[in-house]
């Protein structure tokens, strides 16, 4: 909830969700927020899609996406896209480090068209 790339990345997300929908395909978010900042991010961003917390980061690290810094500056995910195939495995996935970014819904879209017509592959 205070990363500058989430706030700007989920909303869009969201606005893209009926979209996704129509696809059949489902979407969530995971950090290591707790489900009280989740509750107020969604609230406060209108968005409707779940916000999952992974307190120990497990999940971060499951995917490649944990940093650790030595510093005050904790330990984190970085964010990232990760689409999962009706197998559960890792059909598409990007990590945004730094102020870069997340592409846009509409850049992923191929992708998930693809997936649709394809039994959920890629």
């Amino acid at each position: 909830t205070f990363c500058p790339t989430t706030r700007k990345s989920l909303p869009a997300w969201q606005d893209f969700r009926r979209s996704l929908d129509d696809l059949g395909i489902g979407i969530l978010a995971i950090s290591g927020d707790t489900p009280e900042n989740h509750a107020q991010f969604a609230e406060t961003r209108n968005i409707g899609f779940p916000l999952l917390t992974d307190s120990d980061l497990a999940v971060s690290k499951e995917y490649g996406v944990y940093i650790s810094y030595a510093e005050s500056r904790g330990h984190f995910g970085e964010p990232a896209l990760v689409v999962i195939d009706r197998d559960g495995d890792v059909a598409y996935s990007l990590i945004s480090s730094g102020p870069k970014g997340l592409p846009e819904p509409g850049a992923v879209a191929p992708v998930l068209i693809y997936m649709s017509t394809h039994g959920g592959k890629y």
